[in-house]
């Protein structure tokens, strides 16, 4: 490293402006919730799957059904596991509303919707992921 800058080798890079960094972290907040309510998810049907209990679907995350699936469960402590595993996944599922908000008030600001070659996903007015962005519009490290 000494030696390089000392010949003159290293050369400046461009990190991109604050708005990209904003970007690559509601990204990166966005992706860490999405990892967590999956967690979450796979938690609660590893609760019923091991004590037997049918589960096929995405009904044991319905808030409506929360009761009944309550019912199955033997015992105060199983149940109490449960229902912080539901209420860890209403908070993100609240969270990933701000999130998206959030992104999506971000991106509309920056202008991700008019970007050169971000065609449009089956007539919907989203984007179709992922964008090829130009390198001296927006860079994310």
């Amino acid at each position: 490293m000494a030696e390089l800058l000392r010949t003159h080798g290293l050369h400046p890079v461009y990190h991109g402006e604050q708005i990209s960094k904003a970007v690559k972290d509601l990204g990166q907040s966005y992706s860490l919730m999405v990892g967590d309510s999956r967690r979450i998810k796979n938690r609660l049907k590893a609760l019923f799957r091991g004590r037997a209990i049918s589960r096929a679907g995405s009904a044991v995350y319905d808030s409506e059904e929360r009761k009944q699936w309550l019912g199955r469960l033997e015992g105060p402590a199983v149940r109490a596991r449960a229902s912080i595993l539901w209420e860890e996944l209403d908070c993100l599922e609240r969270l990933d509303k701000l999130v998206n908000a959030e992104n999506a008030l971000l991106t509309s600001f920056i202008g991700l919707w008019a970007l050169p070659d971000c065609g449009k996903d089956g007539g919907s007015d989203q984007p179709a992921w992922p964008c090829k962005l130009p390198r001296d519009t927006i860079h994310i490290v």
